[in-house]
């Protein structure tokens, strides 16, 4: 983005469960838990990005060093605000001195974590080492500060971007490692990848904090700004979104947003999020190489050799060998595939490294080329093989949202009625499975469709198979309704469950349609049209 616009973190806390006289609360089960009921029932306390960062410089000359956490889904903005306050911070610093407090940017996708580890003695200086890269981000200034002699004149705050990206993934001497380095460390991490990391990470926390989404009259003042002042276009654009019901999903992610604005203006939007990364690819390549000729002739190329790269990484290397490129873009283009790989490059889709090593631009561009990768295998087993591991979580979603692109919705129907089958009767014959995995089939089936933003009335199979294996418990219903990630089929129906702590629960969900929550709004219950009122994305012409 070719501008920054403020975030907004949240502190999430508990929220009591709301029962009216007489009624019941459900019952805290083992079930309850697999199902997200105890992850999704708390609130956010928001603040505003810039209040955090005064309330961290406040707290970094104590010298407390115990990690604070920024979480949030892909595209939500981690990397972006972590580098806002880098150079936010770095450009006001005072006359600097022995021991000044100092921000530190080091990606972790490029920390040789083992190597680290075994030197731990060394590991700031290391980390210091990375960290001077970042200083092309000031634009010359602070070079007397960021030098490779000065590391140890100063307190660093060390911004460490991309707990997510660590390969392989952390255990607890690297948590370990963290808490012992001089100065406080503030990790991103993607949402779901962090709840698998929660058991041993939470014990060196300090704060934790949650990037939420755009609200819808964000959305529209950063569609101003992504539109270039264009007020009449960006209204335009935003009514559109508001109405539609699975764009809708997607407009509160800055990344999916700003894509909207990018393609809006020469194509129909595209519903799905595999959609939309395709039209992101094709913009990259189409207005980065506009001065080369053959460029339209070489996008499949283009997608060949990206697809190959990412099924030799998968999700287990963020960076690879150079020789993988070469090798694939010789396979593909054949003497040609030297000058395919610059144009990877000038686009903008790959970065060459050090050492002969190579990454794509933004790990979301891996997972959809990595999707593209799976797209012939069968769904069942794809799903069995990543289903517990939450990096590949944007992965089979974009793969489901391909397949359905595709018109492949008996492999959808099929795939996913075997995993969750499957699930229920894993648990059936070894309840512990579950438990220990931290994770739930159909849970895990909900979300992924969610994150495809397939309209499920075009999957009537699935959608009936999934409905009823939700409403067999009011636990799951229950589960369902406080779950942000609910596809909107599913709160349609629990909006006119009889069970009005179930309504409750819908009317105060973000992705609850529009429709549905101006119902909720009349509710004759009167807890359940005050949580309409007060949901955020509640639009005053839908009452």
């Amino acid at each position: 983005m070719p501008f920054y616009y403020p975030l907004t973190l949240g502190v999430r806390r508990p929220k009591p469960v709301e029962t009216k006289p007489g009624e019941l609360p459900l019952r805290q089960s083992y079930e309850t838990w697999r199902e997200g009921v105890e992850r999704y029932t708390s609130v956010y306390e928001e603040w505003p990005e810039a209040q955090v960062l005064t309330r961290l410089q406040q707290r970094a000359p104590v010298r407390r060093n115990r990690l604070w956490l920024i979480l949030g889904e892909p595209g939500a903005g981690k990397t972006t605000l972590l580098e806002t306050w880098f150079t936010r911070w770095a450009t006001q610093l005072p006359v600097v001195h022995l021991g000044t407090v100092v921000p530190v940017l080091v990606r972790l996708r490029y920390v040789q974590v083992e190597q680290s580890l075994h030197e731990s003695d060394r590991w700031a200086d290391q980390l210091w080492a990375l960290g001077l890269q970042e200083r092309a981000l000031l634009e010359g200034q602070r070079e007397h500060i960021y030098r490779q002699d000065q590391g140890r004149w100063f307190q660093p705050v060390w911004l460490l971007d991309g707990l997510d990206e660590v390969t392989p993934p952390p255990g607890e001497r690297f948590y370990q490692a963290l808490v012992n380095l001089p100065g406080l460390k503030v990790l991103s991490c993607r949402t779901a990848v962090y709840e698998t990391l929660r058991r041993e990470a939470d014990r060196y926390k300090d704060q934790e904090y949650e990037l939420l989404g755009l609200k819808p009259a964000d959305q529209r003042s950063f569609l101003t700004q992504a539109l270039n002042g264009d007020t009449r276009r960006a209204k335009a654009l935003h009514e559109s979104l508001q109405h539609n019901v699975q764009l809708r999903l997607l407009a509160g992610n800055p990344l999916m947003l700003s894509l909207i604005a990018h393609v809006s203006d020469h194509m129909t939007l595209p519903v799905t999020r595999a959609a939309f990364y395709q039209a992101a690819v094709s913009e990259l390549w189409r207005r980065r190489l506009a001065g080369h000729p053959d460029a339209q002739f070489r996008m499949h190329e283009r997608d060949q050799v990206l697809t190959e790269l990412a099924r030799r990484m998968g999700m287990a290397h963020i960076e690879a060998p150079l020789a993988w490129l070469a090798q694939a873009a010789s396979r593909v283009a054949g003497a040609d595939g030297p000058s395919l790989i610059a144009a990877l490059q000038h686009a903008g889709l790959v970065r060459l490294r050090p050492w002969e090593q190579v990454d794509f631009v933004h790990l979301t561009v891996q997972e959809f080329y990595l999707a593209q990768a799976l797209k012939d295998q069968d769904l069942s087993q794809v799903l069995r093989q990543h289903w517990d591991d939450a990096r590949y979580e944007e992965t089979l979603g974009l793969l489901i949202a391909m397949l359905f692109q595709a018109q492949q919705c008996d492999a959808i129907d099929q795939g996913l009625r075997w995993f969750v089958e499957w699930g229920e009767d894993s648990h059936r014959r070894t309840p512990t499975m579950l438990w220990q995995r931290r994770r739930s089939p159909l849970r895990v089936a909900v979300h992924l469709l969610h994150r495809a933003g397939i309209p499920l009335e075009h999957l009537p199979h699935i959608a009936d198979f999934l409905w009823e294996m939700l409403r067999r418990s009011g636990q799951r219903k229950w589960a369902a309704a406080e779950d942000a990630q609910t596809p909107p089929y599913i709160l349609q129906k629990l909006a006119r469950d009889a069970n009005a702590n179930v309504r409750r629960a819908v009317a105060g969900n973000p992705s609850t349609p529009p429709r549905s929550l101006a119902r909720l709004a009349r509710d004759a219950d009167a807890s359940v049209h005050w949580a309409a009122a007060r949901n955020p994305t509640m639009l005053l012409e839908d009452l």
